[in-house]
């Protein structure tokens, strides 16, 4: 058995413009091979633009599976149209990337939650992963659309690392096992 741990690890750009998107919350724990599952609640924050009238995201991963995806009811009032979430195997970044948008009934200043995102990381085997949005590495598809309807801001990141480590009885186990060979080579 072993667990999957996802630890929130949010990106600042330097700049003053542009948004972050958050995980949380700060850590999901999937015992495996019972559970494979987990969710993350996904949010955003613009920083110092001014009003939005579109959210795009494409959250991506090298090796976790993002499964699905609900919007947040706020989220859902809020906007005239959703897309998502789609799987969109176009995107060369990543063996696996979620596109998840809306179109705001009316500009706001901010923004956050989004919705929860299912993610599914059975037979993973030990090490981290990255769960990340950002749009320099994503072509610049991560974006804010401003009221105008022209102007787009691209400077959204943030990520998410997702760490499966062997479970406790696991490692209990191997340690006795440890344990019974030192004895064994000692006795010898």
């Amino acid at each position: 058995m072993r667990k999957v741990v996802a630890l929130l690890a949010v990106v600042v750009t330097s700049s003053a413009y542009g948004g972050v998107v958050t995980f949380s919350p700060a850590e999901v724990t999937i015992d495996l091979p019972v559970l494979t599952t987990g969710a993350l609640d996904v949010g955003v924050h613009q920083g110092a633009l001014g009003p939005i009238q579109t959210v795009d995201l494409y959250i991506g991963s090298s090796s976790v599976n993002l499964t699905g995806f609900t919007f947040d009811p706020a989220f859902v009032s809020a906007t005239a149209f959703r897309s998502g979430p789609l799987l969109d195997t176009l995107q060369p970044i990543y063996s696996q990337s979620l596109y998840i948008g809306g179109f705001l009934n009316a500009p706001v200043a901010s923004f956050d939650p989004i919705g929860r995102m299912t993610i599914d990381a059975a037979g993973l085997p030990v090490g981290d992963y990255v769960l990340g949005v950002n749009s320099v590495t994503d072509q610049q598809r991560s974006a804010f659309g401003m009221p105008d309807g022209e102007t787009i801001d691209n400077s959204l990141i943030g990520s998410a690392i997702v760490h499966v480590v062997p479970e406790p009885a696991t490692l209990s186990l191997l340690g006795l096992g440890l344990l019974g060979f030192l004895r064994r080579r000692f006795a010898a």
